[in-house]
């Protein structure tokens, strides 16, 4: 039986990125004495966005790009509504990115800049096996993405999005669904 007045730590890994070419990690922890609160961090790395996300805005369409997040970072926070880490769940995500733009109009060019999302997501927390340790966490969210300005090497990202004389469209509404695999202890 789970006790609410001890720290739960929970250990996940999404399988997306990997597929996307990356990698991603998530680490949460559920307060003592808290019945229904999990907060985390998130990092990922490397992941190359498929020709999907790139068209979910229509100007991108066709006009060469590649998109990669080389690195990112976010806090979340999920609210389980029967108790922590078990069943359905609502939360915040936070994340911050740098995108790396390629074009193939434009072979050797590339443009980074940095941006944040601030995501709505929801999903369930399920325990295949009765041991109640490993779990499996359908989610899926929408969020708000936003260019950002400032950086330690202001030379190196730029807040405009372009590779040669052409224009990435950052979709501002992302949705986005995957499942982690996670381990609590």
């Amino acid at each position: 039986a789970q006790e609410k007045d001890e720290h739960e730590f929970l250990i996940e890994a999404d399988p997306l990125p990997f597929i996307m070419g990356g990698v991603a990690a998530h680490f949460g922890w559920s307060p003592k004495k808290s019945e229904h609160l999990t907060i985390g961090l998130a990092f990922v790395a490397q992941i190359k966005y498929p020709d999907a996300f790139i068209e979910l805005d229509a100007r991108n369409k066709d006009m060469g790009w590649g998109v990669k997040i080389n690195q990112g970072m976010g806090l979340w926070s999920q609210y389980y509504f029967r108790k922590k880490n078990d069943g359905w769940f609502a939360g915040l995500q936070l994340f911050t990115q740098e995108m790396e733009l390629t074009n193939e109009n434009f072979a050797g060019e590339t443009d980074r800049t940095n941006t944040v999302l601030i995501a709505l997501q929801g999903g369930y927390l399920w325990y295949p096996f009765s041991r109640q340790k490993f779990y499996l966490k359908p989610w899926a969210g929408i969020g708000y993405q936003s260019v950002i300005s400032g950086t330690i090497e202001p030379d190196k990202v730029d807040p405009d999005l372009n590779v040669g004389n052409l224009e990435y469209h950052l979709t501002p509404l992302m949705p986005f669904a995957t499942v982690h695999l996670g381990y609590r202890f």
